[in-house]
């Protein structure tokens, strides 16, 4: 949680970036997230554990919709961001907050809450219902719809910049694979769910691609059309006035 907290201050700092503001408040939600799993993880009150999964949801969901907004304006597709678009891809996130605030009396999300001890630990089951797998499957597809907007910017993009969206498809990976695992009951560290621990891990690649990799510090640029339609010399720099990138004409006037 710290590690997402310092991930998310540092992205706001960075404020001029297209989506470094967005990027922010994602990192907080995922902060909730984890915070919240930790807590009711545990804890052995029922009830504590109910306000702490409707939090952990809470998170939840609003990181996974802000990860596709994020992405779709980093890579300057935002253009495909219509009002109906977003009202869209907010439905099932909604209907699966609104049903799990209403636990532990849902149905439609978890079938049954249970306390139980698994290899010495009390942990909190969920059967899940079939509003979770819906859940489940939009999540994935918000998620791999990002993935398909890095990976076609990926190829427009100077080279020097390719790090930064290789490093954005790794991290979802990274998230996505654990938490298969835990839903189809393969578990590597059961009782415990690895999403958590995935997104830490992937705080932790963040935090050193802020630094390291100058994640956030230069956001996607039209390349073709700035590099191949321009006359005049064009020199890309990120924000610690490094040079990314100089179009054919810089390379004429200079020699």
């Amino acid at each position: 949680s710290g590690i997402s907290i310092f991930v998310s201050i540092a992205a706001w700092r960075m404020h001029p970036v297209r989506g470094a503001r967005l990027f922010s408040i994602m990192m907080m939600l995922v902060t909730l997230w984890v915070l919240s799993y930790s807590l009711g993880t545990f804890s052995t009150n029922f009830e504590f554990k109910i306000l702490m999964l409707k939090l952990e949801y809470l998170g939840m969901a609003g990181a996974v919709y802000l990860w596709l907004v994020f992405v779709a304006i980093y890579t300057q597709y935002d253009f495909l961001l219509k009002p109906w678009v977003l009202i869209s891809i907010g439905i099932i996130p909604l209907f699966t907050l609104y049903n799990v605030l209403q636990a532990p009396d849902d149905t439609l999300i978890h079938e049954s809450y249970i306390i139980e001890e698994v290899k010495g630990i009390l942990t909190f089951k969920k059967n899940f219902a079939g509003g979770f797998f819906l859940w489940t499957a939009h999540s994935y597809l918000m998620m791999l719809t990002g993935i398909l907007f890095l990976v076609l910017r990926i190829v427009r993009m100077p080279k020097a910049m390719h790090s930064q969206l290789y490093f954005l498809v790794s991290a979802i990976l990274i998230i996505i694979f654990p938490n298969i695992f835990f839903i189809v009951d393969n578990n590597p560290i059961e009782p415990f769910d690895p999403t958590p621990l995935a997104l830490v891990i992937v705080g932790i690649l963040f935090l050193a691609s802020i630094f390291y990799h100058k994640f956030l510090d230069v956001a996607p640029v039209a390349h073709e059309l700035v590099f191949k339609n321009m006359e005049s010399g064009v020199i890309i720099t990120d924000a610690r006035f490094s040079v990314i990138e100089t179009n054919p004409a810089v390379k004429v006037i200079l020699n």
